[in-house]
């Protein structure tokens, strides 16, 4: 009998060593406080009121702050899960109830209105969001259809372009891709790095053997001394040293600055020829007044033989320049005449190549 007694005491024992046990374990796993914030007395962080030395647990209904990788899960624009992934198709969206976005490439719902899309485009039969569905949704631009999806150029053809400027093989609105749209006769070449023109492009573009400056705005005879014969120096593009004409091999020595020029004075050009102050080459004429005995203009263009601008006496330079009894349009060859097209004349005539409907 005392050694059943024993036995269950034993038992007992056991047991109660055995809840113990437990109960300590489960009070660490639901947020037992640390020795450092109970051995005080002092409230828990969060506001956790110990009891018994240990601490309320925070309170998450259930759910978790990470994943079992410790990382944040992934959470769609509504703060759900499954959407708001990247993509560049519609199979690349998890969630088969939603389609690529191919403006900003997020998965998201179809839309069903412009307003749907952060570009204001939808396409409306297949539910995406667009950069352009027409011209509309392109400021100062056009939709160019072309590519998938659609997307917004500054240009497609020249008319998309304003004024003179001409759409580029970038479909960017430019002065010019090649020399045929540049105006002359200070500009006549186009710098189709830069899509500018220009007075040159490359040194094949300027007279004899000048140099294009960088930046194409003029033809000079040097950039630096090296460009120069020994002991000339070069200044403000030209090589500076001569003593007397006899340095210029068909120009003259500019005495103020030791420069070889064609002209300086007028006296040193051919008969009525006069010298430009500017570019000291000598011209038919400076100005109309030089004309008036021929009844005419003086015009200027760039002679692509020469490479430099030369002036000369004309009927025209300009349809305002046809007056009077004269035909009323100035054509290429810088003549008043009645034509230039078959637009100019009526319906049942034609131009002639000496410039009158017939």
């Amino acid at each position: 009998m005392r050694y059943r007694l024993n036995a269950a005491i034993a038992v007992a024992g056991v047991i109660v060593m055995l809840a113990a046990f437990l109960s300590a374990t489960t009070g660490c796993a639901s947020g037992e406080v640390d020795d450092n914030s109970s051995s005080n007395g002092e409230d828990v962080e969060n506001g956790g009121e110990l009891d018994g030395g240990v601490a309320d647990a925070p309170q998450n209904n259930g759910q978790s702050d990470t994943d079992a990788s410790g990382e944040e899960p992934d959470t769609d624009a509504d703060g759900g899960g499954g959407g708001g992934e990247l993509c560049d198709g519609d199979q690349d969206c998890s969630d088969d109830d939603q389609v690529c976005d191919l403006y900003e490439e997020i998965c998201v719902d179809a839309c069903a209105a412009h307003s749907d899309c952060a570009s204001d485009a939808c396409r409306f039969s297949t539910g995406h969001c667009l950069e352009c569905d027409d011209d509309a949704h392109c400021e100062d631009g056009v939709c160019d259809d072309e590519p998938e999806p659609p997307v917004c150029r500054d240009c497609m053809i020249n008319l998309d372009c304003p004024g003179d400027l001409v759409c580029s093989p970038d479909f960017e609105c430019v002065e010019c891709v090649d020399d045929a749209v540049c105006p002359g006769p200070f500009t006549p070449f186009c710098n189709t790095e830069e899509n500018s023109c220009v007075r040159c492009a490359n040194d094949d573009q300027c007279p004899g053997d000048d140099i294009c400056h960088p930046g194409g705005e003029d033809c000079v005879e040097c950039l630096d001394d090296t460009d120069c014969p020994e002991q000339y120096e070069c200044e403000d593009g030209r090589c500076a040293g001569c003593e007397s004409d006899t340095d210029c091999p068909g120009g003259v020595c500019r005495q103020d600055d030791s420069v070889c020029v064609e002209c300086y004075e007028d006296d040193q050009c051919t008969g009525s020829f006069r010298c430009d102050d500017e570019d000291f080459i000598c011209h038919e004429c400076l100005d109309n007044q030089d004309c008036e005995t021929l009844g005419a203009v003086c015009a200027f263009e760039f002679d692509l033989d020469l490479q430099h601008i030369v002036r000369f006496c004309a009927d025209c330079e300009t349809n305002s320049d046809c007056v009077g009894d004269e035909p009323p349009l100035c054509n290429s060859d810088y003549q008043c005449v009645e034509c230039i097209d078959d637009g100019d004349c009526g319906a049942s005539q034609a131009c002639s190549a000496g410039g009158s409907c017939i």
